[in-house]
């Protein structure tokens, strides 16, 4: 009780004083988790007290919790090491705290064992894991929780346990612990581990390198255990190749304490290449396997030969055996390769030869190849025999007395030895063997009767065994004859056989008179005579004669037909070019008649009889298209016909360019100008007449087949002609000969020429055209005055002696411009034009108008579809005329002021109307009036421009003229629509030219006419000519 008292007396007042105690801890369990839960008893009947846990003496509180007022009952859940572990605890109320309890000591689990990892390290079976601090793990097989199978020491953070090599390799299933010192002796252990399946392996073995028995290998190795020697517990070791066990490995089972181990194949194992491993099984547990460091290489064994096994013939099967389907090579003794192919299924292997091997002993050598991999090297030695030499059995097995053995069958390089097959056997003779096999032995000359043989072949030092016996008879034989012609000629070869010793006599059947007699046999058995009969039939026989005593019986009966011999043909000779004629010429016998056959479109010409003097001759015309050849044969009175010839195979040329300048009497320089017609695109090529070699100009055709070309060398002086031929495709044709011309040289200072055009004091353009005469063939210049460097043109004179010329030049506006003017030929030049030219240069005003002559203007005028269009201008001028904006045509006023033109284009049937116009010098003219006319598809009559009427012409003379492009011109003789004369075609500018195909000398009427699609044109004006033979 208290009181206060302050300046007076208090009250009493009444206290209640309460003495805390520490709790009560609750001591069971004493074994408890890191996790726990520690319980006890405090005061009752207080309303919030607590609790306070704290570890022994430490100071910090691990935990608490409030006191159950009406039981008393408190808990604290905390955390605490493994091991052994003291606990205490105060009780907390008002602030006043009670004194600690006594220490409660519990044994703290360590937490459950997390389990194990399982590893493979160098064919060793390692465990390990993590555990708690200051602890040891023990493994347990599950449900044994007495004996541990692993015991890992007291350690902290990872462990790691080996398992022993004793260790009887397995599946398990464990469970794991880890433990806690209690502080003395005991043991505090942690909650089991999940169960957990390990494999233990059995140690990993070595393998060393395998030894070779051929294809056997042997396995050797260490590192094995042995746990008995039934199942499960017995140890086996397998072998694998490239990944597959091999049912010619057996496995090996380790005898117990044994450690080192081996197997050997028991069969050959395939060549080849093959990765090795090797592993134990223990317990139904593989080890890690081991692999060999390098491929095991198993070659395959030599070949074994089993043919041939002893001599052999020449063509020896060679037959070995080796691994199947191996590819096997052979090869003879120089390593030459014989033959490559794969052996079959069952190994075996075979070569028959396929042609034959030289007598003497041969070694092969063989390899094979399997897997990749090739064996060593095999030979065999055989003996390859000599052939017997088969005998060719005489007709009747009779013979000469010198006879001559033949044979087949025998080895090219040997020789045949003939014997004797009584008495000594002594040889007879001996033949060497050709390179088709047969052979020839000639004898010592044997009396008549009886002759037993037999043969030997040598080849080398080899010899066959002796051929069979063969019984002959020595006797005079009958000659033979060899076959002959049905038809021999009336001098003819007659050959045969007989013996060699003896001669052939021939006669006529019947009549003992020979026609031959004392023919010798030659060493080889054959004869020949040469035999001239009449021509007929005749019976002829053959007898031998020998040692002038002995006579054979006639020969068969030989039946002749005697015939003219086959004419001989000297010219053309064989593969000769041949032109449209033929000239055939040769030999034979007079009064024979020659015939001579087209074998293609067969057809046999006239015969050709033979002179006295034993020639015959044709020059035929041959009508053939390609390249062909002819055959000859005689004909004898009686009609008995000789053989054929041999085919003369002739190289048809093609057809020969016609040549149009020079003509026949044409006068002409030593550089002549050449022209002519020929293919279109042709190559021409002119020589001299007899030496085409002596090449004098090439040209080629133009698109209308016409050529013109002046000569490269200077021809003599005097007549000449000149030959001509065409080149198409790479194909020659004939040569064309040129008609006779003569060749002159102008001498210096030659007469001059003369200028027609313009006249004298004559107003031109400043391009004007020039024309005049001169010497045919030479060239004219022209040059302004005093000045041989102003050249104004330059022209050729024509065949006709005119030339025509514009100024190349733009003349100078003048009056009385002055030109010189020369020719010049062979060489030299002629004399200049005296007095100069002289005219006036002037620009034209414009006021001159075209005039159109033809057509005229008028529609029912109707014209082909391409006319020509005439008219005048002024002197060189370019002229064009039109229809519409179609022009239609261009060309030139002449120097004499006229022009003319064929329309380039088709007109279509119908009215056209057309205008023209001329320029010069850069000035328009004014056109002219329009021309109206009609068009129809129609033909006018071809015009023969030259020669003129009552001209003097050759037989191969020229015909010139126009008609409408594309005409074909053909000329007749009037009133003879049906010999053509000449023919030829219209080119585009409407012209034609035509080459005379030999008119008869004397007067001549030429007519022709003209032919287009289906447009026909006949006859035209007749033109009257005097044909003369002008060379």
């Amino acid at each position: 009780m208290v009181r206060h008292e302050k300046s007076g007396n208090a009250a009493w007042a009444q206290v209640r004083v309460f003495f805390l105690a520490p709790p009560f801890i609750a001591v069971a369990p004493l074994v408890v988790d890191m996790n726990a839960r520690i319980t006890g008893t405090g005061h009752t009947d207080i309303a919030g007290n607590t609790v306070e846990v704290f570890r022994d003496a430490i100071t910090g509180k691990i935990g608490g919790g409030p006191v159950n007022q009406s039981t008393g009952a408190w808990f604290a859940d905390v955390v605490l090491p493994a091991g052994r572990v003291g606990i205490t605890a105060s009780q907390l109320y008002s602030g006043v705290q009670s004194v600690r309890a006594a220490t409660v000591y519990f044994n703290v689990r360590p937490p459950k064992f997390g389990g194990l990892t399982v590893s493979y390290e160098e064919g060793k079976t390692i465990l390990s894991g993590a555990r708690y601090d200051n602890t040891r793990v023990q493994i347990h097989i599950s449900g044994d929780g007495v004996n541990a199978q692993f015991t890992v020491p007291v350690g902290s953070g990872s462990w790691r346990v080996e398992v022993p090599v004793t260790y009887l390799p397995g599946r398990y299933t464990y469970a794991s612990k880890q433990s806690i010192s209690d502080g003395g002796s005991g043991w505090i252990d942690s909650a089991w581990s999940d169960t957990q399946s390990v494999e233990i392996k059995p140690r990993k073995l070595t393998l060393n390198t395998p030894s070779l028995s051929g294809q056997k290998p042997t396995f050797t190795g260490a590192g094995g255990f042995n746990w008995g020697t039934a199942a499960p517990n017995r140890t086996t070791i397998e072998i694998q190749l490239n990944g597959q066990k091999h049912g010619s490995v057996p496995d090996v089972y380790l005898p117990i304490g044994g450690n080192s181990w081996t197997t050997t194949a028991t069969a050959d194992l395939p060549p080849g290449t093959f990765t090795v491993i090797v592993r134990q099984l223990v317990n139904g547990v593989w080890s890690e396997p081991t692999q060999l460091a390098s491929p095991l290489a198993i070659k395959p064994n030599k070949t074994a030969f089993t043919e041939p096994d002893g001599p052999s013939g020449q063509r020896p099967r060679i037959s070995l055996t080796a691994w199947p389907l191996a590819t096997v090579r052979l090869f003879d003794n120089q390593n030459n390769l014989i033959k490559e192919h794969a052996a079959d299924g069952s190994g075996i292997w075979r070569h028959p030869a396929d042609k034959n091997w030289n007598p003497g002993p041969h070694t092969v050598k063989a390899t094979q190849t399997f897997g990749g991999l090739p064996s060593e090297v095999a030979t065999h030695t055989f003996t390859v025999k000599t052939p017997v030499a088969l005998i060719t059995l005489p007709p009747g097995n009779e013979v000469s007395p010198q006879p001559v053995i033949t044979g087949v069958n025998g080895l090219p390089g040997s020789w045949v030895v003939i014997y004797s097959a009584v008495g000594a056997r002594p040889e007879l003779g001996r033949g060497e063997v050709q390179p088709d096999g047969s052979w020839s032995a000639p004898l010592a000359k044997q009396p008549l009767g009886a002759l037993p043989i037999f043969a030997v072949q040598v080849f080398n030092t080899h010899e066959s065994d002796p051929g069979a016996r063969l019984d002959l008879t020595v006797v005079v034989p009958v000659p033979k004859f060899d076959p002959i012609p049905p038809k021999p000629g009336r001098t003819f070869n007659l050959t045969g056989t007989g013996f060699f010793g003896a001669t052939v006599e021939i006669r006529r059947k019947g009549v003992p008179t020979p026609l031959a007699k004392d023919i010798e046999v030659r060493p080889g058995g054959t004869w020949t005579v040469q035999l001239k009969l009449d021509v007929g039939p005749i019976i002829i026989v053959a007898i031998h004669r020998y040692e002038n005593q002995f006579t054979s019986e006639e020969s068969e009966d030989c039946v002749l037909t005697v015939v003219p011999n086959v004419p001989v043909i000297d010219s053309p000779l064989n593969g000769q070019p041949l032109g449209a004629m033929l000239t055939i010429s040769g030999f034979g016998v007079a009064g024979d008649d020659v015939y001579v056959h087209r074998i293609v479109g067969p057809y046999n010409f006239p015969p050709i009889r033979v002179a006295e003097d034993g020639t015959w001759s044709a020059h035929l015309q041959h009508n053939i298209a390609t390249s062909s050849g002819f055959k000859v044969l005689a004909k004898a009175t009686g009609n008995l016909d000789s053989e054929w010839s041999e085919p003369l195979t002739m190289a048809l040329l093609g057809i020969a360019p016609q040549i149009t300048e020079p003509r026949a009497a044409d006068y002409v320089g030593v550089r002549p100008w050449f022209s002519g017609l020929a293919v279109a695109g042709a190559i021409i090529t002119i020589t001299s007449r007899f030496n085409t070699d002596d090449v004098l100009a090439s040209a080629e055709a133009d698109e209308s087949g016409r050529w013109t070309v002046q000569g490269n060398k200077d021809l003599p002086v005097g007549p000449a002609r000149v030959a001509v031929r065409q080149t198409v495709e790479g194909k020659d044709s004939e040569w064309a000969i040129s008609p006779r011309f003569m060749v002159e040289r102008m001498p210096a200072n030659f007469e001059a020429p003369t200028v027609t055009f313009p006249r004298r004091g004559q107003v031109v353009g400043r391009w004007p055209m020039f024309e005049g005469r001169g010497v045919p063939g030479s060239e004219i210049s022209l040059y302004k005055k005093g000045d041989s460097n102003a050249v104004v043109g330059r022209a050729w004179v024509d065949r006709q002696g005119a030339w025509a010329v514009r100024s190349q030049i733009e003349l100078a506006v003048a009056d009385n411009f002055e030109c010189s003017v020369h020719q010049t030929r062979d060489g030299v030049i002629s004399k200049s034009l005296s007095p100069d030219h002289l005219f006036n240069v002037r620009v034209p005003g414009g006021g001159e108008a075209l005039i159109i002559d033809t057509p005229s203007d008028d529609v029912s005028q109707v014209l082909e579809q391409q006319p020509v269009f005439s008219g005048s201008g002024i002197p060189g001028a370019e002229v064009e005329v039109y229809s519409g904006s179609t022009v239609l045509a261009k060309t030139r006023v002449n120097a004499q002021g006229h022009w003319s033109v064929r329309s380039e284009v088709v007109l279509q049937a119908g009215t056209h109307t057309i205008e023209a116009r001329q320029f010069m010098d850069d000035i328009h003219f004014a056109p002219t009036g329009r021309v109206t006319f009609t068009v129809a598809e129609k033909l006018e009559l071809p015009v023969i421009v030259s020669p003129v009427q009552g001209a003097h012409i050759s037989p191969y003379g020229v015909i010139e003229g126009t008609a409408l492009p594309g005409t074909t011109v053909r000329l007749h003789k009037g009133g003879d629509g049906h010999t053509i004369w000449g023919h030829g075609d219209a080119n585009d500018q409407g012209e034609w030219l035509i080459v005379l195909a030999g008119l008869p000398v004397g007067n001549f009427q030429l007519t022709g006419e003209g032919r287009k699609d289906q447009l026909l044109a006949r006859w035209m004006p007749v033109l009257d000519l005097k044909v003369i033979n002008a060379g």
